[in-house]
């Protein structure tokens, strides 16, 4: 999410769970539920949100975040990307 370009940091801001990467670092994550990269981080080292540690970086998951804030089933498949557990229509 933040990128860095000539020492100045880029921000992309998506407006779709369509655009938002599959994997999101807490900086993303941080966007996403407008808070502070450090309340993140400590809600990921708490257990109060999903995520796992992959070679000393934390990544969460789209679809483990989307079920975390309470999407729908069928929207966490649609949108989150995640493995749907049974074949349904959408509401």
């Amino acid at each position: 999410m933040l990128k860095q370009n000539n020492g100045l940091r880029k921000v992309s801001i998506h407006t779709d769970w369509l655009d938002v990467p599959v994997l999101l670092d807490p900086a993303g994550v941080s966007i996403i539920l407008g808070c502070k990269y450090q309340t993140v981080v400590k809600a990921l080292q708490q257990g109060r949100l999903p995520g796992q540690k992959v070679l000393g970086a934390w990544l969460v998951r789209k679809d483990e975040l989307m079920a975390h804030l309470g999407f729908e089933q069928w929207e966490i498949e649609r949108y989150g990307f995640g493995m749907p557990t049974t074949p349904k229509s959408k509401p």
